[in-house]
């Protein structure tokens, strides 16, 4: 899809690159953040937490 809006002139590479760090970033603050909000809530005692299966 990136290659595709370069190719048409939608986007400098730049653009696309840049949009998928921000991606990366997104997805790791999450994922460090579920794992802190789930080892401060177990600490707490209040058992299961929200979302865990």
């Amino acid at each position: 899809m990136g290659f595709a809006r370069v190719w048409t002139g939608v986007h400098y590479p730049a653009d696309i690159v840049a949009g998928a760090v921000i991606g990366v970033v997104a997805v790791l603050i999450t994922a460090f953040g579920r794992r802190a909000f789930d080892r401060w809530s177990h600490r707490r005692g209040s058992g299961t937490a929200v979302g865990s299966r």
